[in-house]
């Protein structure tokens, strides 16, 4: 057994026992602990002394661990393990307290909700009552992820500008969609919209389009001037009905009219002018 250094237990008159203590400093390259006894120990509470290590293959103590120390006498050494050292900790004023929790620093309100938890470069910030509130009443606030960034609302979700709103596919691209104060612009190689019923309401609209390909069961129209420039219009129909009030004039430089069947003309009075020769060429032409 190795001799007790200046100071040890056996040089305290620390008699036979088994005493509580409290580590002070871990283990020395001599495989010593300075520990402070508690209570009323031999040589009284507050008395620090050096003692042994705890046996080959037991935990060695930290400072703060709460122990017990054997006495046979003649020397003495680490026992049994009381309660561990408690994470260290910093208590503010208002009674938050700030300390390390299974590898975590965590800083709880005085109710010990969690306000703040960082643990291997992650880290949580919570509100456990009331708002929570980012500002920088003098400059920007500025959310940056390497991947994904998710907001989750179970009422609802509002956004508020002075100015404009931007929303950027890739950093190099111009906005995908922009909104300002005039105007509202979205630029996107294909645009998709799926809805039971979809309304527009406009002072004004114009469609500029290459192609426009219009698809429904049914489709209605109310307008009080329609108006249509084409160079070329084509309708198929399997029955075509137009039914005009007053005037339908068609003018045309040349009018051909191709009938499969039966052409039928009804009018309560029929007037046909030609400035030249009028032809009618049929098998049989009935009059009257």
């Amino acid at each position: 057994m190795p001799k007790e250094p200046p100071g040890a237990g056996a040089r305290k008159g620390l008699h036979a026992g088994i005493f509580p203590a409290v580590v002070l400093v871990g283990a020395t390259p001599d495989g010593l602990v300075r520990v402070r006894l508690l209570g009323d120990g031999p040589g009284g509470s507050g008395t620090e002394l050096l003692v042994r290590q705890a046996p080959d293959g037991a935990q060695p103590r930290q400072p703060g661990d709460r122990v017990l120390v054997v006495s046979d006498g003649a020397g003495a050494r680490l026992g049994g393990l009381l309660a561990p050292a408690a994470p260290p900790a910093i208590e503010l004023p208002d009674g938050a307290v700030a300390r390390l929790e299974q590898g975590a620093l965590e800083l709880r309100d005085p109710q010990g909700r969690l306000l703040l938890r960082y643990r291997a470069g992650e880290a949580e910030l919570c509100a456990p009552q009331g708002d929570f509130t980012l500002a920088a009443p003098q400059g920007r606030v500025v959310l940056r992820a390497a991947s994904d960034i998710e907001l989750d609302a179970p009422r609802d979700l509002r956004q508020h500008a002075g100015e404009r709103i931007e929303l950027r596919l890739g950093r190099e691209q111009e906005p995908s969609v922009q909104l300002d104060r005039e105007r509202a612009e979205l630029r996107s190689p294909e645009v998709a919209v799926r809805a039971g019923r979809a309304r527009v309401d406009a002072t004004e609209a114009t469609v500029a389009a290459r192609t426009i390909h219009t698809v429904a069961e049914r489709l209605a129209q109310r307008v009080q001037r329609y108006e249509l420039s084409a160079g070329r219009l084509l309708e198929h129909s399997r029955e075509a009905f137009y039914e005009v009030a007053d005037l339908l004039q068609i003018r045309a430089g040349r009018m051909r009219t191709l009938v499969e069947r039966l052409f039928e003309l009804r009018s309560r009075r029929t007037a046909m002018v030609s400035e030249q020769e009028t032809r009618v060429d049929g098998k049989k032409v009935l009059l009257g």
